[in-house]
């Protein structure tokens, strides 16, 4: 197997370069930058920053060809279905067996589709229920449906978005009728299902996947946002 760079917490890379020694534990964002472009990549989602979804798709806009793969500790059904969606080579969590992980390294090596078949059934099962009209949400509207799934009152998310709090509950009604779900709990339901938002209610941040989704499929965000100041990356962010 010829080597692969990867981006992880120093005792995930140890853990890892012990079963796959050929893996290429890279310890810095500009020893990241300046490894070869044709270097296959498996960058950690979770557990490291920049996370490695926002490396992904900063990889993926600079350099299309480069075979990169995600490993998550858990994949959701989000982030299955926004790895395939942004064009990703593979992605991987940590409950594969050893023979999973080297045949999935293996052809990610040789800069082939390292999909798990089960994992691309899953993907294409959640695109034909959600993908199509997930795929036509906003950022505003994904960042108002965060804001909702976290549960944030009618008031608050009234001050948050600057509406009133009529205009609250119609923005929810027609994003219920967007998404095709019949009721409130319907929509709660479906947002902890796909997996939108982490943090407390009262600071939701949108996760690392949907990040990566709108950098690569959506339209700029405005300039006032955080940056993340790396050296490598510097990410617009959604508006809190």
């Amino acid at each position: 197997m010829d080597g692969i760079g990867l981006w992880a917490p120093p005792l995930l890379c140890a853990a890892l370069r012990t079963l796959f020694p050929n893996l290429r534990p890279l310890c810095s964002v500009e020893e990241l930058d300046a490894c070869s472009d044709t270097l296959p990549l498996l960058l950690a989602g979770e557990g490291i920053c920049p996370s490695g979804w926002l490396l992904a798709a900063f990889l993926r806009e600079r350099n299309p060809y480069r075979p990169v793969a995600l490993l998550e500790g858990r994949c959701t059904p989000l982030s299955i279905w926004i790895a395939w969606e942004i064009g990703l080579s593979g992605i991987l969590d940590l409950t594969r067996t050893p023979e999973e992980w080297a045949e999935t390294l293996s052809h990610l090596a040789r800069g082939r589709v390292a999909w798990p078949s089960d994992l691309v059934d899953q993907a294409i099962a959640f695109d034909r229920a959600w993908g199509r009209r997930l795929s036509r949400l906003s950022p505003r509207d994904w960042r108002r449906w965060r804001d909702l799934a976290a549960g944030l009152p009618p008031k608050a998310l009234a001050r948050r978005w600057g509406v009133s709090s009529a205009g609250v509950l119609a923005y929810r009604n027609r994003l219920m009728r967007r998404l095709g779900v019949c009721s409130p709990e319907a929509l709660l339901a479906l947002s902890w299902g796909v997996g939108i938002w982490e943090g407390p209610p009262e600071a939701p941040h949108p996760t690392p996947p949907l990040w990566a989704w709108w950098l690569l499929r959506s339209p700029p965000l405005p300039p006032d946002v955080e940056n993340l100041n790396t050296p490598i990356l510097k990410n617009r962010t959604p508006d809190a």
